[in-house]
């Protein structure tokens, strides 16, 4: 999977949309080049767990959002992020893009 880098205004919030879970066996970060912040939103009624793929595809724990809260952060474009529900079941995979990203997790 490729990725590739784009302009967009500063002042835009880019809703970024989750792939399959079963993807993640393939993913992994590919280089820290391009930086972009994030924002986790968990609209759930449940915790979320949010999990970085590191540069071997292995997930690394960046912790808990509480329900309805959220998570800012910075990270980069070709950084793979997977969110887990309460029971460990994978609610998908999103990938930053250049631009103010927005991961609403329902």
């Amino acid at each position: 999977m490729t990725w590739s880098h784009r302009n967009n205004n500063d002042d835009e919030q880019v809703l970024l949309y989750p792939i399959h879970a079963g993807n993640e066996p393939d993913m992994r970060s590919l280089n820290s080049k391009y930086p972009t912040p994030v924002s986790f939103i968990n609209l759930r009624s449940t915790p979320i767990q949010v999990w970085w793929l590191n540069f071997e595809g292995k997930r690394v724990s960046y912790g808990t959002v509480k329900p309805n809260s959220r998570l800012e952060m910075n990270t980069y474009e070709t950084h793979p992020w997977v969110i887990v529900d309460s029971s460990n079941q994978s609610l998908g995979i999103w990938l930053p893009v250049d631009g103010k990203g927005l991961i609403l997790v329902s």
